[in-house]
């Protein structure tokens, strides 16, 4: 193996470390999350103004790793949020 060849080796399984390091890091935040919102859904009255700035760190975080479906059904739920609608 050349040394351009190790390089790009190299290279490529830092990038694959520091992606799985990112994506893991998503989940358990996004773990804690969901938890804080399931917690904030039993409450009430709902506060949707926490509600909405839970759903906004969630989809911040979920589109950072291109989780697209997250990121549509996060802003559906802010939505709902602004809406004041408990129901949606």
């Amino acid at each position: 193996m050349n040394n351009s060849s190790c390089w790009r080796s190299s290279k490529m399984m830092l990038t694959l470390i520091l992606f799985e390091e990112v994506v893991t890091l998503h989940y358990r935040d996004s773990a804690r999350l969901i938890t804080t919102i399931e917690r904030a859904l039993e409450k009430s009255p709902l506060d949707f103004n926490k509600l909405d700035g839970y759903m906004h760190q969630f989809k911040g975080s979920s589109t950072s790793i291109g989780a697209k479906k997250v990121k549509a059904e996060s802003t559906q739920f802010r939505e709902y949020c602004e809406a004041g609608n408990g129901e949606g």
